[in-house]
């Protein structure tokens, strides 16, 4: 009760800022600190943003709004005392305050655009992520696990927000955009178990199952650029994830060698150092990874 009465207070007086703060001149007054405090009076009463603030009752956004009120007033005072210095770094605290105010309260117009913007980037990021993890999934996936494998739900949400966007429920569409995303992680980190599981698989040769090795590594490393692309990793992350990709391909080349000179076991050994990499790549992008490592 005592905040709504202390907001409601202070809404009241934004309502009186018209009667009380008219530009001052001053001998020597710089014509660009003149420009600048007709400049900062015109942001104050812009009847549009006092009006939104009013209605919203946001109590920032009136904290902002009377900082701004209260610098440019001192900018004013400083004004009438000749300190044009002290005047000019208050008008400008009174343009930085209103800045903040008014973004707390954007218009429906530009609140409808940047909504509408940022739809349309996470629309394009998801069907680029769930057209390529699609194919890489289903190829890969035994066909009784591709059929309840949770990635291949997205395209049903990518729908549901195209409809709640196409009636400008931005919010609503860009919630629904957020769990396709936690959907596509999912299924990169249970792409990431199916890849590294052990079986019960025998193989005739050791070339055989280099043959196989070889192909999980190159597997598991498709992952990787999904995984960045979805999880925007810092620019920290990035750099290890690409030091351990190109620690992986080091062990590759040498995995290589190893194999040519029929040498399967160090050939293994290599590869298997080389997988390592690329799960721990896989975690610094945010993956999350179930599986005991010692299973690698």
């Amino acid at each position: 009760m005592e905040v709504r009465c202390l907001v409601a207070g202070i809404v009241w007086g934004m309502s009186q800022i018209a009667l009380a703060q008219a530009p001052v001149q001053s001998a020597g007054m710089p014509p660009s600190l003149e420009q600048k405090q007709v400049f900062v009076l015109g942001l104050i009463e812009d009847a549009s943003v006092t009006k939104r603030i009013q209605s919203s009752r946001d109590e920032v956004a009136v904290r902002f709004y009377m900082s701004a009120k209260e610098a440019y007033s001192g900018a004013l005072t400083a004004v009438s005392n000749h300190d044009f210095s002290s005047a000019d770094r208050l008008f400008n605290e009174a343009m930085l305050a209103m800045g903040k105010a008014r973004r707390k309260v954007p218009n429906v117009e530009s609140l409808a655009a940047r909504q509408h913007a940022t739809y349309e980037k996470a629309l394009e990021r998801v069907a680029s992520l769930e057209s390529a993890s699609h194919i890489h999934f289903v190829k890969l996936l035994p066909g009784n696990e591709a059929e309840d494998f949770p990635g291949l739900g997205v395209l049903e949400l990518m729908e549901a927000a195209k409809a709640r966007a196409a009636e400008e429920h931005w919010d609503e569409a860009l919630q629904i955009l957020g769990r396709a995303e936690q959907s596509m992680q999912l299924a990169m980190s249970r792409m990431l178990d199916f890849l590294l599981r052990e079986d019960d698989r025998k193989f005739v040769t050791q070339a055989e199952e280099y043959a196989y090795e070889l192909a999980r590594n190159k597997n598991i490393g498709n992952l990787i650029p999904m995984a960045v692309a979805r999880l925007s990793p810092t620019e920290t992350e990035r750099e290890a994830i690409e030091s351990l990709a190109m620690q992986n391909q080091v062990a590759l080349q040498q995995s290589d060698g190893y194999a040519t000179s029929k040498d399967y076991e160090a050939a293994l050994a290599s590869l298997r150092t080389g997988t390592g990499f690329l799960r721990l790549a896989l975690s610094a992008a945010g993956i999350v990874i179930s599986i005991n490592p010692g299973n690698m």
